[in-house]
């Protein structure tokens, strides 16, 4: 998944550049253009940094931690101890995942918004692509959580669960 992560990157970098010839001088809404160039470093930083800060970034940063990290029901029993490296080794490919996606989303959003035109239709075309890839985003987004809830599911009846705390005493009438 690895690999697959890397050529889709590279990709969406490579397809990002080489379309920027074709974007206008000007880039952004009238009175708060910015300058092509500034454009292009901006998004292209954009779309360097956050598909790998979200897929093999988190993956290490995750194992760099002796604990805790894991935001899913039952991370106590997958991500602590023994389990946490063979949990986060399972974890890996669901953040490559998300890193794939997130760097076709940012290309995607930057292709529906600059190159449908600057006519009135354009722009209303680049708003309506927008909204639906981020509701398509946002669905895909929903069905991943799943999947990784169902990758890490509850842990068995006898299983060597870590203590609760203690129990905080109820207000009288409660």
């Amino acid at each position: 998944m690895e690999r697959v992560f890397n050529v889709v990157w590279v990709g969406c970098l490579l397809l990002f550049f080489g379309s920027s010839p074709w974007l206008p001088e000007q880039v952004g809404d009238p009175g708060k253009e910015m300058p092509r160039l500034f454009y292009i470093a901006l998004l292209g930083f954009t779309l360097w940094t956050t598909p790998w800060i979200v897929g093999p970034g988190m993956v290490r940063l995750l194992r760099g931690m002796g604990s805790g990290g894991v935001n899913l029901p039952h991370a106590a029993y997958w991500f602590e101890g023994e389990r946490r490296a063979e949990s986060l080794k399972r974890l890996e490919p669901y953040n490559l995942e998300v890193g794939c996606v997130t760097a076709v989303f940012l290309l995607a959003v930057s292709a529906a918004v600059h190159f449908p035109g600057e006519q009135v239709w354009g722009l209303k075309l680049g708003l309506f692509l927008t909204f639906t890839l981020t509701g398509a985003l946002l669905l895909w987004l929903a069905a991943w959580m799943v999947r990784v809830m169902r990758a890490f599911p509850k842990p068995p009846l006898d299983a060597d669960l870590p203590a609760a705390g203690p129990r905080r005493p109820r207000r009288p009438g409660e």
